[in-house]
């Protein structure tokens, strides 16, 4: 009987764990370059320097895409000051920089046209809305396989949330696909985001406060 209840107690124990981590539906706060390991510091490095090459060192907002065997990938919202325009760029690498033997000759795609400034404005309250709510989580709800996302916005230097493969009801996928959605308008032929994705943006503004 007591082996019975012990049983019981261990199942109820397990189950409320990965109920409480299947819950976890916020970024995680970005840390310094102290709090990774050495082999994460120069595929960081790699990246930043292949990928990230054209880009400005202070976009407006970032969201950067780090899958485990795809292509790595980018999207930048910048400002012309001279111009006073808003304009979105995307790089995509054309082969995996991690798997690649000569990271430095890996090739990369770029895309990049205009944006209207109150659509800037409105991804921008997206994303400060939902690196304001990141919050620390146990390095064990994270995995091997899947994709990493970066979320950054400039605000007095760039802030940055992260978050690994979201769970396809959460909120965290919902703003994972907003930034494939704007990927795919800097791709399109339009010459501004649709309606449907500015009103999901609005949506989830209010879904994550």
């Amino acid at each position: 009987m007591n082996h019975l209840k012990f049983l019981i107690l261990t199942l109820v124990l397990f189950f409320c764990v990965n109920k409480s981590k299947a819950q976890v539906d916020h970024l995680e706060p970005v840390g310094g370059i102290f709090d990774v390991y050495s082999f994460q510091f120069d595929y960081y490095s790699s990246v930043r320097k292949v990928l990230f090459n054209g880009l400005t060192d202070d976009p407006e907002i970032r969201f950067l895409v780090m899958p485990s065997f795809s292509p790595e990938n980018v999207l930048d919202i910048i400002k012309d000051e001279e111009k006073d325009k808003y304009y979105i760029e995307y790089h995509i690498a054309e082969q995996s920089i991690w798997y690649s033997k000569n990271k430095a000759d890996v090739k990369i795609s770029k895309f990049r046209k205009q944006l209207s400034k109150s659509s800037v404005e409105l991804i921008k309250n997206l994303y400060r809305t939902a690196i304001l709510n990141s919050r620390f989580i146990h390095k064990e709800s994270l995995g091997v396989d899947g994709t990493q996302y970066f979320f950054s916005i400039n605000d007095r230097g760039l802030k940055t949330g992260t978050v690994w493969s979201p769970g396809e009801k959460s909120s965290m996928r919902e703003l994972v696909e907003v930034g494939y959605g704007l990927i795919e308008f800097v791709k399109s032929d339009k010459v501004e985001i649709n309606n449907d994705l500015e009103e999901r943006i609005r949506n989830l503004i209010i879904k994550l406060k």
